[in-house]
């Protein structure tokens, strides 16, 4: 019986010594990992903001042309109405 909870004992100190092992290792890999991500979250950043800023611009040049095309109607139009009156 005494030997049984020796041996239980030891099983378990071993257990206990491998597992402090992985959670250790698994703890530097996640230190190394977060680490990766900050440098590619810090060299996505410029080419995010440069997105942002084409958007931008892609829907000022979209209110420009629809303002654009508008007038130009509104000056057919008019051209077509003086036509018709000589």
């Amino acid at each position: 019986m005494l030997m049984s909870k020796i041996n239980e004992l030891t099983v378990y100190r071993e257990s206990n010594a491998t597992l402090r092992t992985e959670s250790e290792s698994k703890g530097k890999r996640v230190i190394e990992l977060d680490a990766k991500l900050r440098q590619v979250t810090d060299e996505l950043a410029p080419a995010k903001q440069e997105l942002l800023v084409l958007r931008a611009e892609l829907d000022a040049r979209d209110s420009q042309i629809t303002r654009l095309t508008q007038d130009n109607r509104k000056w057919q139009e008019r051209n077509q109405q003086l036509l018709t009156k000589v």
